[in-house]
């Protein structure tokens, strides 16, 4: 099951499913954590294992869960380790990990 998921510019974070026959279903608000409305805010990815990532211009990371059933952000938390995505000339940032085939 895929969720995709709207964050504004206050850090509000919403969601639909996409449901089996490729249609969205009614978009819901998550509860919790506000994420990835500071300005220096870069990039955001979601994992696999529904995790939303948020990369800053500066290279730092932090990443919340999330509960998709409960509809709930769990607490933001940074990564520590590497820098990533910080370089002018970085444009694009995605997940690798396996994706569904398209029905």
């Amino acid at each position: 099951m895929t969720t995709l998921t709207v964050i504004t510019n206050v850090g509000d974070v919403y969601g639909s499913t996409v449901a089996a026959n490729n249609a969205l279903e009614p978009v819901f608000e998550f509860s919790g954590a506000k994420i990835g409305y500071n300005p220096q805010d870069r990039f955001m990815v979601a994992s696999e294992y529904n995790t939303l990532f948020v990369i800053t211009n500066s290279g730092g990371v932090y990443g919340a869960a999330v509960d998709i059933q409960s509809h709930n952000i769990g607490p933001v938390i940074q990564y520590s380790g590497a820098k990533i995505g910080y370089n002018p000339q970085d444009r694009f940032m995605v997940a690798a990990e396996p994706v569904p085939p398209i029905q």
